[in-house]
This record gives C-alpha cells, sequence and structure tokens, in this order.
C-alpha cells in the first residue's frame, strides 16, 4: 500500500506535468489515500482538470474537490447574464434537447436540471457550461429518460470491458435492472474505476449507476 507522503508527491507532479493546469495556488492533503484538493484556479475547466491529473495517481481512493475559481482580470458577470449565455450555448447545439434542459445560476454556481435521451448528452451539457466564462461551479442534476434497453445489454458492458486494455474485466461484477446498472468489485486505481463507467454509460438503456467497486 502506497504512502500518503508517495500519493502527495505523484500529484503535485502530476499537476506540474499537466499544461491545463496552473498549479502554483493549489494545494494538496493525502489522508488513506483520500485526497483534498484546495486553493485557487483562474477558470472551471482548469478546476476540472486539477481533479482528473489526481485521479491519474495510483493509491488514490476518492478526492474531495474545494478549489475556488478566481478570474484573473475577468469583466464582472452577473447571473442573468450567465443563465443567457447558457441558454444561448444550448440552444445552437442540435444534438441536445435544449427545450428540456434548465439551468439556475446562484452567484456563478450552475445547477442543472431536466431530461436528456442519452448519457453522452448530460456531459456535452455540462461541457458547454463549463467554458462559459465567469462560472464558478457546475451541479449537474440531469436526469436520463428511460427507454427500452436491450435484453442483451450486460452481455454488451462485459464485452465492452473486455475490449478495454486498461481494465481487468474478470474482476469487474454486473448486475442490471430496470435500466440500473450495479458495479462491484475490485480495481488497482481511481481512474480504472472511471474506466469501467464511462463503458458502462455507453450501453443502450442505461439510466443510473450504482458504484459498488473497491479500489485496492
Amino acid at each position: 500500500m502506497r504512502s500518503d507522503r508517495d500519493i502527495k508527491n505523484d500529484i503535485l507532479a502530476e499537476l506540474e506535468w499537466d499544461p491545463e493546469v496552473e498549479m502554483a495556488d493549489i494545494g494538496v492533503t493525502v489522508v488513506d489515500g483520500a485526497v483534498t484538493l484546495s486553493g485557487s484556479v483562474p477558470s472551471y475547466p482548469e478546476r476540472k482538470a486539477a481533479e482528473r491529473a489526481a485521479k491519474r495517481v495510483k493509491g488514490v481512493v476518492s478526492i474531495a474537490e474545494d478549489i475556488r475559481v478566481r478570474p484573473a482580470n475577468a469583466p464582472f458577470c452577473d447571473d442573468s447574464s450567465l443563465a443567457k449565455r447558457i441558454a444561448h450555448v444550448l440552444e445552437w447545439d442540435p444534438a441536445l434537447p435544449h427545450d428540456l434542459i434548465q439551468a439556475e445560476v446562484r452567484d456563478g454556481a450552475v445547477t442543472l436540471t431536466g431530461e436528456v435521451q442519452w448519457h453522452f448528452q448530460r456531459e456535452l451539457v455540462e461541457a458547454h457550461v463549463t467554458r462559459i466564462g465567469g462560472i464558478q461551479s457546475v451541479t449537474n442534476l440531469l436526469t436520463v429518460t428511460p427507454h427500452a434497453a436491450r435484453r442483451e445489454v450486460k452481455r454488451e458492458i462485459v464485452r465492452a470491458l473486455h475490449r478495454n486494455a486498461d481494465v481487468e474485466a474478470a474482476n469487474i461484477d454486473i448486475d442490471v435492472k430496470d435500466g440500473v446498472v450495479s458495479i462491484g468489485g475490485q480495481v488497482k486505481a481511481y481512474y480504472e474505476k472511471e474506466l469501467v463507467k464511462n463503458a458502462v454509460w455507453k450501453a443502450p438503456g442505461v439510466t443510473a449507476i450504482e458504484d459498488h467497486i473497491k479500489i485496492g
């Protein structure tokens, strides 16, 4: 088992290595593999990039992200203006059911609600919003509309995991019921758990994931 000091040093090295992150004002603490990121960055995309960098480090079992967004020399943008910009961006993407999506903005913190048909649309909405200047945080509460799942969805998920060179598929347990997929078993690193979840979301008919995977 890796020591907290080694994990912290590797996270700091990964942050310094990642060109998407300006790590000067980011703090890292590690207790029993549980990581807390703190400090400030100039933009929300950089905040998410720091979180992704930490997830890539071996030995990380969980991440609490407490980084603040403090734009450098950026003009102030009130909540009403941010809401209008969000609506405009979503309307211009033909892949999104923008009329079914709502965005509430309070002090730069965005809460997304409504329905989409596929998980990739849920992620796409968040990606669009995070690129808007002045956003402090995004809470994605969009739900995936249930639709008929093919009977072989479990088999398709298992096959997808076996195709992934970075996942030990034999160590993953899959159970599917009414569009909800329960994943269990054990992986070696946090990023491997993310790979499993990404594979599951690509299956047709999946509306939610119950994550019981252990890292170790």
